[in-house]
Formats: structure tokens, sequence, C-alpha cells
């Protein structure tokens, strides 16, 4: 797909999930680049990140 991107919190997650014998899932939104210019506003942002949440409660259910 041609992204690159750098995270470290859901692997915790992952690791911790598998000890506990339990499934987990990790959802990000990508709001800034280091290679280029581009960010998201805080408003735009937002509204991703509800998006997400929304997306995530009913993979949950």
């Amino acid at each position: 797909m041609g992204v690159l991107a750098q995270e470290m919190e859901t692997l915790s997650l992952y690791c911790t999930a598998a000890r506990a014998g339990k499934r987990a899932l990790g959802m990000l939104t990508v709001g800034s680049s280091i290679h280029h210019d581009k960010a998201l506003t805080n408003e735009e942002r937002e509204q991703n990140l509800d998006s997400m949440i929304r997306c995530a409660l009913e993979l949950a259910q």
C-alpha cells in the first residue's frame, strides 16, 4: 500500500492479550507524516477518531 508508519503501543496490547489468552485488535489513525508536510487539523482528527471509535464499537458487539 505504500504506507510507512511507526507504532509501538499495539505490540504491548497484542502481547498482553496473548499472555491472557484473549483476542485483541488495534485500530490506528495516521494524523501526520515525518516524510511530508501534510497533517490533519484538530477538527479532522476529532472527526476521524469519532468514526474509528464507532467502527470499533460495532466490531466489539
